[in-house]
């Protein structure tokens, strides 16, 4: 079992969810065995091994603090904009995760 944090971006998405997937995605990310590495990606974000998994339809971005204290970054939905930058470790806007900014709104801001 692991203790789970949320940060900023993460715990706003959270408090969305419906009781049930909120009980769900807790009891799915607790229970979480780095043995089945296949599942689990990997990369490196501002000096930050992050670790990003799916479930559902989520994509859970996370690091291991310390042993079985994980931190839950971000919560995005797939298929997004925010997603794929993060994932191709491309300069995004913090900000702009946290409000949920779609594709659209980000391009008429360039």
């Amino acid at each position: 079992m692991h203790q789970l944090t949320f940060d900023t971006q993460s715990k706003s998405v959270f408090r969305r969810l419906s009781q049930k997937k909120q009980l769900q995605l807790m009891a799915f990310l607790s229970d979480l065995n780095f043995e089945n590495t296949a599942q689990i990606g990997k990369f490196k974000r501002d000096d930050k091994t992050l670790y990003r998994l799916r479930w559902q339809d989520l994509r859970i971005y996370f690091e291991c603090a310390k042993e079985n204290l994980f931190v839950v970054h971000y919560l995005l939905p797939k298929h997004t904009w925010n997603d794929f930058l993060l994932r191709a470790n491309l300069p995004i806007d913090e900000e702009a995760i946290e409000k949920d900014e779609r594709f659209w709104q980000f391009l008429e801001k360039l």
